[in-house]
């Protein structure tokens, strides 16, 4: 995802996958950010992975690859 923010932003964002029954991120996911910033990473009251960071004014990228291996267990 890009943004383009007109001064310095303090971000939170939840672009993780969520670790469920039967379901797991293979290697875990990565966050990336355009241009690299340091990143603080907490799990949320609901046990998100969470980061949150100060963007710069400017052209920012939010990138998350992930591989998610599935037991094949039907959602109840």
């Amino acid at each position: 995802m890009g943004y383009d923010f007109p001064q310095p932003t303090p971000v939170i964002a939840r672009l993780n996958s969520y670790p469920s029954n039967g379901l797991a991120a293979v290697p875990p996911d990565v966050l990336t950010l355009d241009p690299p910033l340091p990143l603080r990473t907490f799990r949320d009251v609901f046990g998100n992975r969470t980061v949150r960071f100060v963007a710069p004014g400017g052209a920012l990228t939010l990138s998350v690859h992930a591989e998610i291996e599935d037991d094949g267990t039907l959602d109840p």
